[in-house]
């Protein structure tokens, strides 16, 4: 039992030695080692390292262009503590643990802060001699990219006029840049042409043509015209340089005349003109082939008294007579008198169907008491004193001229006035007839 002791405490050592598997990050984003990190200037970076997640009892991590030649100058993390030296023209530190993480805070970063993070890890249950593993992440600022842009030294454009605007920019950054236009203070997008190239120190190069399509405007005489290039580091952080060209001159443009422009006055006689044309031609089209309009055949001619809805106005109504018109002596002709019939000797051809008697078992009328009810009287506010009275009354009437008192109403009562005129001089001439019992004139209604 005693020698198997050494060998357990042997392999127990040989375990806590080993490597650990490290990782390496920015904000939540896991890099490899010895990864380019591009952060901008006054931003705030965090870093983090981990083993074996969370295989680890002291962290260290040591920041570029600060020394580094004791352990004063890294941030320790030990004991569930974190003791980080400040020293002056760099940026603020501190170290923590997040979860299984060491963290490190720094911020915001300066121009001496670009350069190699270091990240170092003692193992858990390390002997005294235990060995730190370590990781690296560098740090570089966003670079500045190449814009070219020269129209010249002055450009002379006219109100209204086109011209194109380039700009070509290149620029070594991980995310893919951006570019807009600025004339005075108008922003325009513009038209962008991107390609990645080659990486630059661990970091993608880009290349950017931006084209404006721009049309001149007296307002922007003078103004400036800026290329506008945006470019983001690997915390989204955006930063923007531009370039900008102040020689554009904007000249007044030819005056146009007043009035209609040549087109215009074509269009305003072509039309017309091809609408008669096709009117003219549709018109002869339906004259000499019939085609629409017009019918090849004879018209029919129309007979009223061939029409059944002009039957009664042509063929039952006799003519008028007039006083122009000269009477035409005819003889009466006889008629014969129809026979009498008494209709009440007839027999009814439709024979009656007796209504069935009514009978309700209450008497509706049981609480109406009989009594004699009296209607109006029947000939009240007559002219007429009595019945004996009407035969002078008709001879009044006949004296009565309906003809001038119809003349009196005016010119609407015209035709009425010659009809009753027309009709009063035939009862006088019929009446002259009978007298003398030997001519009549005839009139069918």
């Amino acid at each position: 039992m005693d020698k198997l002791i050494p060998a357990l405490v042997l392999l127990m050592v040989m375990n806590t030695c080993g490597e650990m598997n490290m990782t390496v990050g920015v904000g939540e984003n896991v890099m490899m080692n010895s990864s380019v990190v591009v952060v901008a200037d006054q931003s705030m970076l965090t870093l983090w390292c981990d083993g074996d997640s969370g295989g680890w009892d002291v962290c260290k991590w040591y920041r570029p262009n600060f020394g580094n030649a004791s352990e004063s100058d890294s941030c320790l993390y030990a004991l569930n503590q974190g003791d980080c030296p400040q020293g002056p023209g760099f940026s603020h530190w501190s170290v923590s643990k997040r979860s299984s993480h060491c963290s490190l805070s720094v911020g915001p970063v300066q121009p001496n802060d670009v350069g190699e993070w270091k990240c170092l890890l003692l193992p858990k249950n390390s002997a005294s001699g235990g060995k730190f593993q370590e990781i690296i992440l560098e740090r570089q600022d966003i670079r500045e990219p190449d814009i070219n842009f020269d129209p010249g030294s002055e450009l002379a454009l006219q109100d209204g006029e086109s011209h194109m605007f380039e700009c070509r920019t290149s620029a070594i950054v991980n995310m893919e840049p951006s570019s807009v236009w600025v004339v005075g203070q108008v922003q325009y997008p513009g038209n962008v042409t991107l390609a990645q190239g080659a990486p630059d120190q661990g970091v993608s190069s880009w290349s950017m043509v931006t084209s404006l399509d721009y049309t001149a405007s007296l307002s922007d005489s003078g103004r400036d015209i800026q290329c506008v290039v945006t470019l983001s580091d690997d915390l989204a952080n955006l930063v923007t340089f531009s370039v900008s060209w102040s020689g554009l001159s904007v000249t007044p443009g030819p005056v146009q005349k007043a009035g209609f422009a040549t087109w215009k006055i074509l269009l305003i006689v072509l039309v017309p003109l091809l609408f008669i044309i096709l009117l003219l031609i549709l018109i002869a089209s339906c004259w000499f082939f019939g085609v629409c309009c017009f019918s090849s055949g004879k018209k029919e001619k129309y007979d009223e008294s061939d029409d059944p809805d002009n039957f009664y106005t042509t063929s039952m109504q006799a003519h008028v007579p007039s006083k122009s018109d000269n009477p035409i002596p005819t003889k009466r002709k006889a008629r014969n008198p129809a026979p009498y019939i008494d209709i009440d000797s007839l027999t009814p051809t439709i024979k009656s169907h007796p209504t069935p008697p009514l009978t309700l078992p209450w008497d509706p009328y049981s609480d109406i008491p009989d009594q004699l009810t009296h209607y109006d009287y029947q000939g009240d506010s007559s002219s007429a004193g009595s019945l004996s009275s009407l035969g002078s009354s008709e001879d009044e009437d006949r004296d009565l001229d309906m003809g001038d008192m119809l003349g009196k109403m005016g010119r609407k009562f015209r035709t009425l006035e010659r009809l009753y005129r027309e009709e009063r001089s035939d009862e006088e001439h019929d009446g002259g007839q009978d007298q003398g019992d030997t001519v009549s004139y005839e009139s069918w209604v």
